[in-house]
């Protein structure tokens, strides 16, 4: 299972491309007090967007006429020093198809509304390609330098975790999943190693006696790594995550409301692996580290 780009973003041009439709604008705002609104749309559309019952409060999404015609978006922020990325996914789900440019007040990381807005357009498919249907809905405007960054970056990460959870367990084994946590970390100079069999047995005994129990033998995916700038006196950090692909709960001892809402508590070892790209970008300054997702049925 690959990477999956988050196709919700478009990198901002000079120009745009003959037929394209122009941006629209987003604008965050704290509160709904009239004289605010007036400075932004002039009183008629200060007016119309109350008479829409924008309230500014967090989250709260209106549309509302510019003088042109074109609809230009009121989004309601939270008080300063307050955070929370997962606010703007509702731009994601709830504005039309099209390309927006978010303004927000200077105090909201940047980074939070990417973030958020990605989050918010992630998309599962069962495609055999790994790649969800073709975007038709809104994209957020970014620059080319924000699309290298760190909020990006965790984006994908958690695209693939999500990927990862979402795929159904006949799909989705030990050994596939090991496999994709080797796709995931040897782009970013991990060195990963595929435990199994008898060596597995041997280095990591109750983890083989619980899924040797299944056709689909267990699997522990091992990757080390340096951070770039990590010396030799560097400490050593360790990230463990279990990875359940299946739980049946062994003689139907569990009742099915509690089978029900195992499915996302399998995520700890797809998290783990997941994280590998932010952890390796993050730490890049920092010590040398290695992470093992253990993988079992």
């Amino acid at each position: 299972m690959s990477v999956r780009e988050p196709d919700c973003l478009v990198v901002s041009r000079s120009r745009r491309k003959a037929g394209e439709k122009a941006i629209r604008t987003v604008q965050g705002v704290r509160g709904a007090d009239l004289k605010a609104l007036a400075a932004l749309l002039g009183a008629e559309g200060a007016a119309f967007a109350q008479a829409c019952g924008f309230t500014g409060k967090p989250g709260q999404l209106v549309l509302v006429p510019e003088a042109s015609g074109a609809p230009m978006g009121l989004f309601g922020v939270p008080e300063k020093g307050q955070r929370d990325p997962y606010l703007f996914g509702a731009l994601a789900q709830d504005l039309p198809a099209g390309d927006w440019q978010v303004k927000m007040p200077a105090d909201i990381a940047r980074d939070d509304v990417i973030l958020g807005f990605c989050l918010g357009a992630y998309q599962f498919s069962l495609k055999s390609s790994g790649k969800a249907a073709k975007h038709e809905g809104p994209r957020l405007v970014v620059t080319a330098a924000e699309q290298k960054g760190m909020a990006v970056e965790t984006a994908r990460s958690v695209w693939l975790a999500r990927d990862l959870i979402n795929t159904p367990a006949n799909l989705l084994g030990p050994s596939e999943l090991a496999k994709a946590a080797r796709e995931a970390l040897t782009p970013f100079g991990a060195d990963v190693e595929i435990i199994k069999g008898a060596a597995l047995d041997k280095a990591y005994p109750l983890l083989a006696h619980v899924g040797n129990g299944s056709d689909r033998g267990p699997r522990v995916a091992l990757a080390r790594w340096k951070g770039s700038k990590a010396g030799k006196s560097a400490p050593l950090l360790s990230l463990v995550g279990k990875g359940v692909c299946f739980d049946s709960g062994g003689y139907d001892l569990k009742p099915s409301s509690g089978m029900l809402r195992m499915k996302k508590g399998h995520g700890r070892g797809r998290e783990r692996a997941c994280a590998g790209p932010v952890d390796h970008d993050a730490g890049s300054a920092g010590a040398a580290g290695s992470a093992a997702g253990l993988c079992g049925k």
